[in-house]
């Protein structure tokens, strides 16, 4: 396909004027691959809200955008800075819930790039979700966090062929440690997902607590999920017996087919009991 090409093995798209997509960041995926093909790395900026603090427009430009305003006393020797004013970016306006469109596109840098060092860039340095998953089991069995980093780079064939960097790595253990349930966790969880449906207004959820305000039931469904359903709602499958996680929570999805025959999330909740009460 002309102007497609591949990135670790993913599909890499340059992105054009009048191109749609379904949310925020799949519009922020294919500028990131771009980019990462190219060799620079990307940001966030220029947001602008409605009356109800809803996202109409934005843009993703290059990280080394706009101009270093240096705060050291010293004029004569200014701290160092990547910011060189580059006007590479792309313009989304947000039409509505699930319809982001790419208004405008410039990809003229004015400073070099390195296609070869591009995975050190923040916007880069993902973990991924099979990383993810390594990383926080060997953690919980008490697993070193440098003999994991370690295994996951033979696994990938080299230190080159990793997304992120040792420190990524410690971060993620560092912020999974802040979100495994503890005191205080149906609080954290309820202002994750106001934050979540403040992002996106289509995005639902309902939390269930007992006289004691512990947390017994939730369930949530984001925006495309919600979109899904109302065209894939004639089977419907309700597993309870996916996972248990340490406070013995059944994680029970929603899970519907599509044309392709293909399975589709529709919504997942977790249940403290396994009743009548907590399945309505």
């Amino acid at each position: 396909m002309n102007g497609v090409e591949f990135v670790d093995g993913e599909q890499c798209e340059e992105p054009k004027v009048g191109m749609v997509f379904k949310s925020e960041y799949d519009v922020s995926q294919i500028f990131n691959k771009f980019a990462k093909k190219e060799g620079f790395g990307i940001k966030k900026c220029s947001v602008k809200c409605d009356q109800d603090s809803v996202v109409k427009y934005f843009c993703l430009v290059c990280s080394r955008n706009g101009k270093h305003l240096s705060k050291g006393k010293n004029t004569l020797n200014p701290k160092p800075s990547v910011k060189s004013g580059c006007k590479a970016k792309i313009n989304i306006v947000v039409r509505s819930v699930c319809d982001y469109v790419i208004s405008k596109v410039l990809l003229i840098n004015n400073h070099g790039l390195s296609p070869g060092k591009s995975r050190h860039f923040p916007s880069h340095r993902i973990v991924d979700l099979t990383s993810k998953r390594m990383l926080e089991l060997n953690d919980r069995a008490g697993i070193p966090l440098v003999k994991s980093y370690r295994a996951l780079t033979i696994g990938y064939g080299g230190y080159d062929r990793v997304n992120f960097g040792e420190r990524d790595a410690r971060n993620f253990i560092a912020e999974s440690w802040d979100s495994r349930l503890g005191v205080g966790d149906a609080k954290a969880l309820s202002n994750y997902f106001k934050r979540m449906q403040k992002r996106n207004p289509n995005f639902y959820h309902v939390l269930d607590f007992d006289a004691d305000g512990r947390l017994k039931n939730l369930f949530w469904a984001d925006a495309s999920s919600r979109i899904t359903y109302e065209s894939f709602s004639d089977v419907v499958s309700f597993d309870t017996t996916y996972l248990t996680d340490c406070y013995e929570m059944p994680c029970s999805p929603f899970v519907g087919v599509n044309h392709h025959g293909q399975s589709i999330l529709l919504g997942c909740t977790l249940l403290s009991c396994e009743t009548i009460n907590s399945y309505i």
